[in-house]
């Protein structure tokens, strides 16, 4: 259970999750705007949350999914940040790490410690279903240097953050909650474009998001997942 992150659709706690956590068998949560109409019903649920954690176990890893612009899923109560691709586009890094730290105060500020961002895809093809709207553009160098801002920012404001989504889910059409989409990567084109901004920050990045994709020039049955 520690390696499970559960969500509920419900508002304020849910005693499934309630009981998970005071047994020490649930190790992170997810909140969404469905959980908590404001921000002082939000930082209630959190302390709630926290305050079921079994002495002895590890802290509990409370979670959204934030990432700016149309992905805001906190967005009301809390405030909306710009997209990563209006940053992207005004192209400024110190920007982009202002953006992160105010979004991660924001979040600190009632009680959520892991942020589902940022996007790090390189938006490869002009067709694609999935991330238009909330990626850094399409350069991979460019994609790079956001990327390492937003992670040092959100992460130096306290919060933890998640590089997704690897390998990359620019060059697909498909949406991969729905379906299985296939992309005709191989691994050293993965390596010239896709993997440029995930190396960029793998030494400093909490954690990573795995793309439901198949990379066919590496396997030509199973997703990355």
């Amino acid at each position: 259970g520690q390696c499970m992150l559960v969500g509920w659709r419900t508002r304020g706690m849910h005693p499934w999750v309630a009981r998970r956590v005071a047994e020490g068998a649930c190790g992170a949560v997810i909140l969404t705007h469905d959980n908590a109409p404001t921000p002082a019903a939000l930082l209630a649920l959190t302390t709630e949350l926290n305050a079921l954690v079994p002495a002895g176990a590890p802290p509990l890893i409370v979670s959204a999914d934030q990432e700016g612009g149309a992905v805001s899923h906190l967005s009301p109560p809390l405030a909306r940040f710009p997209s990563l691709t209006t940053l992207g586009a005004v192209d400024d890094v110190g920007l982009t790490a202002r953006v992160a730290a105010a979004l991660g105060r924001d979040l600190l500020s009632v009680g959520v410690t892991m942020n589902l961002a940022p996007v790090l895809d390189v938006c490869t093809d002009p067709n694609n279903g999935v991330v238009p709207g909330r990626v850094f553009g399409g350069d991979p160098e460019k994609v790079a240097r956001h990327g390492e801002a937003f992670v040092r920012a959100l992460q130096a404001a306290g919060v933890l953050a998640c590089a997704k989504h690897f390998p990359g889910h620019g060059g697909t059409r498909d949406d991969s909650h729905h379906v299985l989409p296939r992309v005709a990567a191989t691994v050293e084109s993965l390596r010239r474009v896709e993997l440029v901004p995930f190396l960029s920050v793998a030494e400093t990045v909490a954690a990573v998001m795995v793309a439901h994709v198949v990379y066919e020039g590496v396997d030509r049955e199973l997703p990355a997942t």
